[in-house]
């Protein structure tokens, strides 16, 4: 009985096993085996040589289908980038001219104000038929209406 153990173990057995082609050989006790060379080594070599120019070729391929995709992703980033910062661009002049406009309104409250003061201290009751008065509540008017219009604007462009 021990003799067919011990010849069923041997022929089981292997004296070097190979996991994988970028591997190392290994033994049966899973530590890299000694390297040794087959004894045929061109057809082992010229078989590796094939097997790895394969797959050299296979992620050639793959990598210039990513590079399509790479390139094709960041030209639409890049176009986002250019529509965005335009957007911000109009949304920043815009915030810049309402300031201004409402710098304006303020000197033309300060100049009614003063209008207003002017009239009322020659003792002139008339102050709303006053051209000086009339004219300047019409600026009021339309620097509102601009700033409602430019307003509207953005709102719209949200």
């Amino acid at each position: 009985m021990a003799k067919f153990w011990n010849k069923l173990k041997k022929n089981t057995e292997p004296a070097v096993a190979v996991h994988h082609i970028d591997s190392e050989p290994m033994a049966d006790n899973g530590v890299p085996a000694q390297e040794t060379e087959p004894e045929n080594t061109n057809t082992g070599t010229s078989n590796v040589k094939k097997r790895a120019i394969k797959v050299g070729e296979k992620a050639g391929e793959k990598a210039g289908e990513v590079k399509e995709v790479v390139v094709e992703q960041s030209k639409k980033i890049a176009s986002t980038v250019v529509e965005k910062t335009g957007e911000a661009v109009v949304y920043s002049k815009s915030r810049i001219k309402i300031y201004n406009l409402n710098h304006q309104l303020e000197k033309l409250y300060a100049e009614v104000g003063g209008n207003v003061y002017e009239l009322l201290k020659n003792k002139e009751t008339a102050v709303l038929k006053n051209a000086a008065v009339l004219l300047t509540l019409d600026k009021i008017d339309m620097i509102k209406e601009e700033i409602s219009l430019i307003n509207s604007d953005l709102d719209q462009n949200r």
